[in-house]
């Protein structure tokens, strides 16, 4: 007669655990890799990119730009820039946009600021047209943060002194297959300045003004 094995099975239970928690692991970095993907935004329209610039903060966002061109016709909230100042991990996927200050605004502005902790990164975007009376700073200010452009250019940019591009106020500049040209006052100006320590990486890229 056979005898049968009354052993516990203690084998396929811990064989069934592991992959209960295998599952459960996969399971949840699914939902977190999902909740990252809720974090990209599309602005179809200047009021849309703006919301989605005081939405995130210090946080992080991507935001897509799906028309060809977003006209700022006013400092946003009294300050110096057309848009929300950026404190957060940014990334604008432009898609060949062209953000610009509209030609007949009477403000005075700069199309935009990254403060010392945040991050932006341009793709695909043009950015033109700010008019300021603000020596030196025109186009882009970098006040200590990290600004990393690609494929994008900085162009007609003025101001009624030295105007320039870009200003890197203490901060970090990259600059991959992009182009600042263009940009001049009334008694010169250039496409790149920089200042307090900040440094500038160039790939690829023309600076002609």
């Amino acid at each position: 007669m056979g005898i049968r094995s009354t052993q516990p099975r203690h084998g396929l239970f811990g064989a069934g655990l592991i992959l209960a928690v295998i599952t459960g692991l996969v399971l949840w970095g699914f939902a977190h890799v999902s909740g990252q993907a809720q974090n990209v935004v599309t602005a179809e329209s200047s009021a849309d990119l703006i919301e989605a610039l005081e939405d995130v903060g210090g946080g992080e966002v991507t935001i897509e730009l799906t028309e060809d061109e977003y006209v700022l016709n006013e400092a946003y909230k009294d300050s110096d820039n057309g848009l929300p100042t950026i404190t957060g991990d940014v990334t604008i996927e432009g898609n060949d946009a062209t953000i610009r200050v509209r030609q007949s605004s009477s403000d005075i502005f700069r199309v935009l600021q990254v403060d010392s902790g945040g991050t932006l990164n341009l793709y695909d975007v043009m950015i033109r047209g700010a008019v300021n009376d603000f020596s030196g700073v025109v186009g882009i200010l970098n006040s200590g943060g990290n600004l990393a452009l690609t494929n994008t250019t900085v162009s007609r940019n003025t101001n009624r002194s030295n105007a320039i591009g870009i200003r890197n106020d203490g901060g970090n500049l990259t600059l991959t297959n992009s182009t600042v040209s263009g940009n001049g006052g009334d008694r010169g100006g250039g496409g790149i300045r920089k200042h307090r320590g900040a440094t500038v990486t160039l790939t690829n890229t023309t600076v002609s003004g």
